[in-house]
């Protein structure tokens, strides 16, 4: 957008549910004074919201080192287990597997940060306008489908269903599955302002954008989301 794509963001799919994992003797985020935080790199949107977090909770960067660089979250686990770094943060399942090796969950980021939009959906704007119908109906099934999700009723059948088209250890199944919908999926896939404030907020403390932010109508447009709702039967 930056750069004169005329694109923009048109619904939330998920929340960020990253977990910080530690090894066993760290128990609260003051412990990670003086330990080493394996990341991909500094600059990584995820890593400075779990900075910011730590700074709130009397933690700030000078008091801990990073390991960066290393890439890939099996990388980044393979340095927490090999005791090159004291923690790390991890998607599931990968997040389950340090857990049940042995690593501690410290803390989940959609815990702190709620409204932040993880992974989102977006488009062309002249795409959208021309076919706005479509874009409507879509994101009408979509949330109808967060919804059924949403609805503990329907949990044993979903993993059934999961199991059938994803690749994943039976194992790590249903944990991957209860963070994604318990923690990651957005109700109804709405907009959130703070949460889309956070986002630029982010981008221009990381020197991402420069300041001053323009306002989230030049990046989101949740009109679509809110005319998919009208009909709707949602609690």
């Amino acid at each position: 957008m930056e750069q004169g794509k005329d694109v923009f963001v048109f619904m939330t799919i998920s929340r960020p549910i990253f977990d910080f994992v530690v090894n066993r003797a760290i128990r609260s985020i003051g412990d990670l004074k003086g330990k080493t935080i394996a990341l991909d790199r500094p600059t990584t949107g995820y890593w400075l919201l779990f900075r910011k977090v730590f700074a709130e909770n009397g933690l700030p960067p000078q008091d801990y080192q990073l390991l960066p660089h290393l890439g890939g979250a099996e990388n980044r686990f393979l340095a927490v287990k090999d005791g090159r770094a004291q923690g790390t943060f991890l998607n599931p399942p990968l997040s389950l597997e340090a857990i049940s090796g042995g690593l501690r969950r410290l803390m989940n980021l959609s815990e702190h940060f709620p409204d932040f939009p993880g992974s989102s959906g977006g488009a062309r704007r002249d795409w959208a306008k021309q076919h706005e119908q479509s874009l409507v109906a879509y994101l009408r099934a979509y949330i109808r489908a967060v919804e059924w999700l949403l609805d503990t009723a329907h949990r044993e059948e979903a993993l059934a269903i999961f199991a059938k088209r994803v690749k994943i250890d039976p194992q790590t199944l249903p944990g991957s599955y209860d963070t994604f919908v318990g923690s990651g999926l957005v109700h109804s896939v709405a907009l959130s302002r703070d949460g889309f404030q956070q986002v630029l907020d982010l981008m221009a403390e990381s020197g991402q954008l420069t300041p001053p932010v323009s306002p989230m109508a030049k990046y989101a447009d949740p009109s679509y989301q809110q005319k998919a709702l009208e009909g709707l039967k949602i609690p």
